[in-house]
């Protein structure tokens, strides 16, 4: 029996409660299991696109309800989190993973379009500052090369069975 969640924690308004749903619904014994990307610098492709938007926009900007972008890439965090949800045995691992782009541009296109939250904080820029993280993201890529580390953090909880 398990719950699995591929990078969609973060954009719950209160993934607390999520928690306690998935250890509601789950058999004892039952394992969550959710991903959530690392913290940059690890994950290169969230450094650049995040850097131009500090660099070149306004990273102020109101984003869709949420937890901080990588509060669970903290081991610590996610165990207080699970336990109090009524899960045992947490752990975090990390998982390398690359973005492998086919060309400059692909990073921000990969962003603006296949992500949530930083696809919200792109689309509230100006045209003007659009164009100018859109620039940067392309020349960080054209200077660093198209295989962009990005790892994941895989944290799994079991639920109790007694």
């Amino acid at each position: 029996d398990a719950v699995c969640c591929n990078f969609g924690v973060l954009h719950f308004p209160e993934p607390t409660a999520f928690f306690r749903e998935a250890c509601r619904v789950l058999k004892p014994g039952g394992v969550l299991a959710f991903t959530v990307w690392q913290s940059p610098p690890a994950t290169a492709g969230f450094e650049i696109c995040l850097n131009a938007v500090k660099e070149y926009g306004n990273p102020h900007v109101p984003l869709p309800a949420g937890p901080s972008f990588f509060l669970y890439t903290d081991p610590e965090t996610s165990r207080q989190h699970l336990q109090k949800a009524g899960f045992n045995s947490v752990e975090s691992k990390e998982v390398p993973m690359t973005f492998s782009l086919s060309h400059a541009g692909a990073l921000f296109e990969t962003m603006r379009e296949g992500t949530a939250r930083t696809r919200a904080l792109l689309a509230a820029q100006t045209d003007s500052d659009l164009a100018a993280i859109e620039a940067a993201t392309t020349r960080a890529c054209e200077e660093g090369g198209l295989n962009v580390p990005m790892p994941c953090v895989l944290v799994t909880a079991r639920k109790p069975t007694a």
